[in-house]
């Protein structure tokens, strides 16, 4: 005689995103509807995102070293201007190493570690205790050494992938020439390159007040 077995019922358990009584179709299941587990995540967090990992120590030192010499008396934070993006840095409520958005701060602390969109030198902007900014005088120069992924990061983001798209074609142009003149050497053709005049050997290069009109 075959024998049955009848299942113990599953009871009800209380759904984590809402008031609401369900009977779980899975063992794991703790949400009635996926609608509601995506709105609970949604505002599950309370506290600032993760922060941005810090670059490394010797580069982190050199910096502030940089800004512990260069810094005026009453400066308490900086800017870092671009010429390759032409934008300055921070950008007004950008996201911040540590993984804040600060919405009114228009600098970097003096202790604060930038997040970086290239890899070269930046001009530095001090900025001071009643809010007033200057370039520095002479004009100061800083290469951190690092470079942060900001690429999905606003008007930063923005200005960045335009800027890497017009290098990846201009390199690209560079490369096609560079191949053809390589095709042409091959070929037994003289190549004449003409170097721009400050990478001409020194007694090439002749002096500022040379006479060039041929008189």
């Amino acid at each position: 005689m075959q024998k049955f077995l009848m299942k113990k019922p599953t009871p009800p358990i209380k759904c984590l995103g809402c008031p609401r009584l369900f009977v779980p179709q899975r063992p794991n299941q703790r949400y009635h509807e996926g609608w509601c587990q995506k709105g609970t995540n949604k505002h599950k967090r309370t506290g600032p995102r993760a922060g941005y990992p810090d670059p490394h120590w010797n580069l982190i030192n050199a910096l502030v070293l940089f800004l512990t010499e260069n810094a005026p008396q009453n400066a308490v934070g900086y800017r870092l201007h671009s010429r390759e993006l032409d934008i300055t840095l921070p950008w007004p409520g950008s996201l911040r190493r540590n993984g804040t958005r600060p919405k009114e701060s228009k600098d970097f602390q003096l202790d604060e570690l930038p997040l970086l969109p290239l890899l070269t030198s930046y001009e530095v902007i001090w900025v001071y205790a009643g809010g007033g900014a200057l370039p520095s005088y002479p004009p100061k120069i800083v290469s951190p050494g690092w470079v942060d992924d900001m690429r999905n990061m606003g008007e930063v983001g923005r200005r960045l992938r335009l800027y890497l798209a017009r290098r990846r074609k201009e390199d690209a142009v560079a490369a096609e020439v560079h191949k053809e003149l390589i095709a042409l050497a091959h070929s037994g053709t003289s190549v004449v390159h003409q170097l721009p005049p400050h990478q001409l050997p020194p007694d090439q290069q002749g002096q500022p007040d040379d006479d060039t009109s041929g008189t």
